[in-house]
């Protein structure tokens, strides 16, 4: 039996702290670095975010993301977002395990310059814990009786199963959920 639940919640990464937002707690979630004048519902430090960089809203039951800075980059399933027709901001329409990436590079998961979100629409008891990675080069997953071996494995991995989810970044991951992650 499936201990997730219905929730979607947004998993924040920056410098391999990660935070979880409960997205379904609002409406709209603003995004950017804090300062005299702008203060985030989800704050981050890093230079390579503006201080309003996007928004997170809940139009008709369904989640966008709209980048509201011109000049720092955000990349949505590695690609980057581009303005909509005559300039406007376009939304993107989450779906389960989305991710974007905010800095200069689409799809750096890894480097300390860019904070990664992933988007999830169910949620698992426990919360999220995080493994320190660094120098792991081979390691197991195993989830629902399942196990996955992994040796050199590229940043972003998710390995999502019924009864947990992993999000492997290089020197961090990130675990919900009945999963038993194991180095070799």
């Amino acid at each position: 039996m499936s201990n997730a639940r219905k929730e979607r919640t947004l998993l924040v990464i920056e410098s391999g702290l990660a935070n979880v937002y409960s997205l379904d707690d609002r409406t709209v979630w603003n995004l950017g670095r804090p300062s005299t004048g702008s203060n985030p519902e989800i704050k981050m430090h890093l230079p390579t975010v503006s201080r309003k960089h996007g928004q997170f809203a809940n139009i008709d039951g369904y989640w966008f993301y709209f980048n509201e800075s011109d000049e720092r980059r955000t990349a949505y399933n590695g690609r980057y977002i581009r303005k909509g027709f005559g300039g406007r901001k376009r939304p993107v329409m989450l779906n389960d395990m989305d991710y974007l990436v905010f800095g200069s590079s689409v799809d750096d998961m890894r480097s300390g310059d860019n904070a990664v979100a992933f988007y999830f629409d169910k949620s698992f008891e426990g919360g999220w814990r995080t493994i320190d990675t660094r120098n792991t080069m081979q390691f197991t997953i195993t989830c629902d009786g399942i196990t996955n071996h992994f040796e050199n494995p590229d940043c972003g991995v998710l390995v999502d199963s019924m009864n947990g989810r992993v999000v492997y970044l290089g020197d961090y991951t990130y675990v919900t959920g009945d999963v038993a992650f194991t180095e070799l």
